[in-house]
């Protein structure tokens, strides 16, 4: 009841029902997966129902492009610029912003594109180690990424990219660090 609320309320909760199968691969021992996929149906169907709805009410009521720059090429090119954002959010919450359309990436060379891209990769290998030492982590790392692909529009609903949707997708990243962080204690402890 409570994520259809949710999915009804807020386009960034899209992603939750895939993220609550991948919550019961993750940690469910006791309950199959097919099991867990069949009872999350009815969650889907209102997720998709809210894309739906959220896509043709922004279309009719005069909402914002649905990609950035214009194109899905554009939005590709753009991706790890925000991606970065809001990972560095994380760690360093500094120069927030209300609502950004970042500029379109006009070629492939470009630093916004870049640098920003080497950074994910650095990350995303930290993020793949700590997840290979702890099956139960990998539920953080695609609690983070899955909440914010709406607002990034890699799921492309018309929103304004803004710092504030990082709260939907924090949970998943401090969890993911403090449990890593927890662990690294308790092993030094140990010892």
């Amino acid at each position: 009841m409570l994520g259809a609320l949710a999915l009804l309320a807020k386009p960034a909760a899209i992603p939750l029902p895939a993220i609550l199968l991948f919550a019961a691969w993750s940690h469910g021992r006791t309950v199959p997966l097919r099991r867990a996929a069949l009872w999350l149906i009815p969650l889907a169907a209102i997720g998709t129902i809210a894309f739906v709805l959220g896509v043709a009410a922004q279309v009719t009521q005069g909402g914002v492009a649905p990609w950035f720059g214009g194109t899905p090429l554009e939005t590709l090119q753009i991706l790890p610029w925000i991606a970065w954002r809001y990972v560095r959010l994380v760690f360093a919450p500094f120069d927030l912003v209300h609502g950004v359309h970042p500029a379109a990436v006009g070629v492939w060379s470009d630093e916004r594109l870049l640098w920003p891209a080497a950074a994910l990769v650095a990350v995303a290998l930290l993020v793949v180690r700590a997840c290979l030492l702890r099956r139960e982590r990998w539920l953080a790392a695609v609690w983070f990424f899955g909440m914010l692909l709406p607002v990034m529009q890699a799921i492309p609903m018309i929103n304004l990219f803004a710092d504030r949707y990082l709260y939907v997708a924090l949970p998943g990243a401090l969890w993911l660090i403090a449990d890593t962080v927890d662990a690294a204690a308790r092993r030094r402890g140990a010892a």
